[in-house]
């Protein structure tokens, strides 16, 4: 039987001496054998003993590694949070929102610098305090008027002494809570309520130009009749004294129909350069003989350093108009102060009031230390008929000042306090020194002054001979009231309803007619168009009426003898033509 290649590989080992190999005594193949055994089991123990020496180095290794990593990511964490801090710091510092943040019980866990500064509380003191108690202990009272929003809830709050607008916006935090977001709006609010009170006195002031123009045609019948009725010889005299009322009435009427055109800047005004401060010392130099003596007036007025293209007589009755205000707001005496100042607006620079541009103004203000008004008062002030003197008052003085102060391109502020008196503020564009004064132009048409209102019943009216007077007025009655007033005072008459039938009456007379009184309204073409066509016939004086502020710049009125205002009465009538005539006659 061949061997095996283990027993020649034993038989082998045993020729050399295995005990000599292994260094372990042994005889014959037992020996070896066991000796095989023996290394072979220390083999299997030792290879262990290493393994998990290896696994532990790499387990040391790995967490080793691990502490590294997590302290590098707990560093990394740190500084995202500190980021994240900062940046949320950074814009509850830069919005111009209030925000706090209260938690389910209502208490504050967050506030930020606006809403510090409105709370009127300081940050630490706020929080963890109830946002009612806060509210509670500022003592100012509160109003709140809910306001559509899309999300959330929203309010406009209304805090007193001093006045205060706030929007108010609540929206509710996944986590439990709210978040409130306030906004200061006073000078919003106010700026608003300004633009929308502009717009509402310029609606105002268009209807009250139309209504005006249509009493001026009444007045002018009310007032023509009454003195043609006082001029009868056979009147008795208490008939003469109740016409003459009526006529005084009539013409009362006109000066509030004139207050009223003035408010709706429909008043022409004859513009000149002015010292502001001569020119308001001789309205206090006024004042101070008629303003009751309880009352001191005091003034600040620079002279020279105001100088405004204006109309004097304007500036003088806006001036007065607040004066007298002020005076019926002090029935048992106080102090009127009047001053005149000059105010820089820079380029980008907030002005006083909305519309201001950047310039030199003239800031006039005319104080009281009267009863002062609520807010509601202020947002009517300017309203024509608006008045809070209980029928002693017309309610047209503070509408014929806002409507001056506009047509001169002005600005009127007002602030008062019930009891604390109250403050009327005109702002009006300063001159441009380096440019030449604006200049009226010297061929506009003369307007016919109008007398005292208490004409004299026996001053003796010129009258005419006869001469032919081309009359146009398209209002009936006022048209027959005009031609019985001429035919009165000793001239013809051709009336005409239309410019088309004048030029027809023109052609056919205007070797005759020796002078030509037409209305500026005319329906179809207008009399200024007919007053154009007439100047270039140059045969005629021709004198204009109307019921609306006439402009005398309007180039189709340009060779127009006079203009005159409704209404009239028979005097003014009687003397602009008997001047007009006696003119053409040169």
């Amino acid at each position: 039987m061949s061997k095996t290649v283990s027993d020649q590989i034993i038989e082998r080992l045993h020729a050399w001496g295995v005990g000599r190999v292994f260094g372990y005594p042994g005889d014959g193949i037992n020996g070896v054998m066991g000796a095989l055994n023996r290394h072979r089991v220390a083999q299997q123990i030792e290879v262990p003993r290493e393994r998990r020496e290896e696994l532990t180095r790499g387990t040391r290794a790995r967490d080793a590694s691990l502490e590294i990593a997590s302290a590098e990511s707990s560093a990394g964490l740190r500084r995202a949070l500190e980021a994240e801090r900062e940046l949320m710091a950074a814009i509850l510092r830069s919005t111009g929102d209030g925000l706090v943040a209260v938690d389910r019980t209502g208490s504050i866990t967050l506030v930020n610098d606006v809403g510090e500064t409105l709370l009127d509380v300081r940050r630490e003191k706020l929080l963890r305090r109830r946002l009612a108690d806060t509210l509670a202990c500022a003592g100012r009272p509160v109003r709140l008027t809910p306001t559509a929003r899309a999300e959330g809830v929203a309010y406009e709050v209304t805090l007193e002494a001093p006045q205060q607008m706030l929007d108010l916006r609540i929206s509710p935090i996944a986590s439990g809570g709210y978040v409130l977001l306030a906004r200061e709006v006073t000078g919003e609010r106010a700026a608003r309520e300004r633009a929308e009170q502009q717009v509402r006195l310029a609606a105002t002031g268009q209807l009250a130009a139309g209504i005006a123009h249509d009493f001026n045609n009444i007045l002018s019948v009310v007032l023509t009749h009454a003195q043609l009725l006082r001029n009868d010889p056979t009147l008795p005299d208490d008939a003469r004294v109740k016409l003459r009322a009526i006529a005084d009435q009539a013409r009362r009427g006109g000066q509030l129909v004139r207050q009223v055109l003035d408010f709706s800047h429909r008043t022409p005004t004859r513009r000149q350069r002015v010292d502001l401060a001569a020119c308001v010392r001789q309205t206090v130099n006024l004042l101070e003989r008629t303003i009751p003596e309880n009352i001191v007036i005091g003034t600040a007025l620079a002279p020279g350093e105001c100088v405004a293209e204006v109309d004097p007589v304007r500036v003088e009755q806006v001036v007065a108009n607040l004066a007298f205000n002020a005076r019926d707001a002090m029935p048992g005496g106080g102090r009127l102060r009047i001053e005149l100042s000059r105010r820089t607006v820079k380029e980008g620079e907030r002005p006083p009031l909305a519309g201001m541009t950047s310039g030199e103004w003239a800031a006039l203000s005319v104080a009281d230390t009267g009863f002062g008004m609520s807010p509601t008062v202020q947002g009517r002030l300017f309203e024509p008929f608006f008045s809070t003197k209980a029928g002693k008052g017309t309610g047209l003085g503070l509408a014929q000042v806002y409507g001056i102060v506009k047509e001169h391109g002005g600005h009127v502020d007002v602030t008062s306090e019930v009891g604390r008196g109250t403050t009327f503020t005109v702002y009006l564009p300063l001159a441009d020194l380096r440019r030449e004064p604006q200049t009226r132009a010297p061929d506009g048409p003369r307007e016919a002054k109008a007398p005292d209102v208490f004409d004299s019943a026996d001053e003796t009216l010129p009258t005419g001979g006869g001469e032919l007077v081309l009359l146009v007025e398209d209002d009936a009655t006022s048209r027959v009231a005009s031609a019985e007033a001429l035919e009165a005072l000793g001239y013809r008459v051709l009336a005409a309803e239309t410019a088309e039938q004048a030029w027809e009456l023109w052609v056919r007379h205007e070797d005759e007619v020796a002078l030509v009184l037409t209305d500026l309204v005319l329906p179809g073409v207008s009399g200024a168009y007919l007053c154009s066509a007439l100047r270039r016939q140059d045969r005629a004086p021709v004198i204009v009426i109307s019921g609306y502020p006439i402009d005398g710049k309007d180039s189709r009125l340009v060779g127009v003898a006079h203009r005159l205002q409704k209404p009239f009465g028979i005097e003014r009538l009687a003397r602009v033509i008997h001047h007009t005539l006696a003119g053409s006659r040169r």
